[in-house]
């Protein structure tokens, strides 16, 4: 690949190229989209890499799913353009291009706008808080003196957007974010908003709940109460369809308890012995008079 900036597209074995510390997380369902696409259409669209170090890596710049979606059809090359550059050049056309890309969850979003304020302040440390509050007390900050307002620009969100999912992350620690991703709370309504008001042990415990296979809570909020001791475990619909079935049986009189039974069979939910009766098994304290 060419040095110097330059660039030029060529095939490249997909074991060369450094996928780690990504900030995304790989949705195997859109790989696995864009890998039938691509065994159908071929790739239209090259992967993005830095040109290799002197180990032969190359870092890749954009295209996870694309390299995914090869591996998924036993591919081991992909069609790819180099670009020589610095390590800090390549995080920020990382975060670039997923933010013009597939749409971000607000979790996702939000994650890749925290990246890029801290490297958008590395390049312009004259705008981290504190030190562009004291050179506006002093008439040298400028309208633009803020990653919010540079970034508002470019995205096209509210600069009040940017610096809640900012602030977002912020709340959430990396493990509770991990254990969120490929989940629908990580971008349902104001889910990842509620989890941030928690306490860090509590947001594990909620998200414990949230994600479970056995009866997940359906809601922070649900989550929260169980918690806090105000409900218990929610139940389960059958469970509590079942409860409510087993008080009326114990409430119905003896007749009433018989048509039940004779509904039932004749709507063929059951069938009767092999002699063609059925037993009656009755409790006559509750038979409310009837005989």
């Amino acid at each position: 690949m060419a040095k110097g900036g330059d660039s030029r597209i060529v095939d490249i074995g997909i074991d060369t190229i450094v996928t780690d510390g990504r900030l995304r997380h790989l949705n195997q369902d859109w790989a696995r989209i864009l890998g039938d696409e691509m065994e159908r259409d071929g790739q239209h669209t090259p992967i993005s890499v830095t040109t290799p170090d002197r180990e032969g890596r190359r870092f890749l710049i954009d295209g996870m799913h694309r390299i995914e979606g090869r591996r998924l059809h036993g591919r081991d090359t992909i069609t790819a353009i180099g670009k020589d550059v610095d390590p800090a050049t390549r995080e920020r056309l990382e975060i670039a291009a997923e933010l013009f890309h597939q749409p971000l969850t607000t979790l996702s979003r939000a994650v890749f706008l925290s990246r890029l304020k801290e490297l958008y302040e590395a390049r312009h440390p004259e705008t981290r808080r504190g030190v562009a509050g004291g050179k506006a007390r002093q008439g040298s900050a400028t309208d633009k003196l803020s990653f919010a307002a540079d970034a508002a620009d470019r995205i096209g969100l509210s600069e009040r957007s940017i610096e809640r999912a900012v602030a977002l992350v912020k709340r959430i620690p990396p493990k509770v974010r991990d254990r969120l991703a490929g989940t629908p709370f990580e971008d349902k309504g104001t889910e990842p908003e509620a989890l941030a008001k928690l306490e860090p042990t509590d947001q594990v415990k909620a998200v414990d709940m949230l994600v479970r296979d056995d009866d997940p809570a359906p809601s922070v909020a649900a989550a929260v109460k169980v918690i806090q001791g105000h409900t218990a475990r929610p139940e389960k619909p059958e469970e509590k369809q079942y409860r409510a079935l087993m008080t009326a049986w114990a409430r119905a009189p003896q007749k009433v308890r018989h048509r039940f039974l004779d509904a039932v069979v004749s709507e063929g939910f059951v069938s009767p012995n092999g002699n063609d009766t059925l037993v009656w098994i009755d409790t006559p304290a509750d038979d409310g008079g009837d005989s």
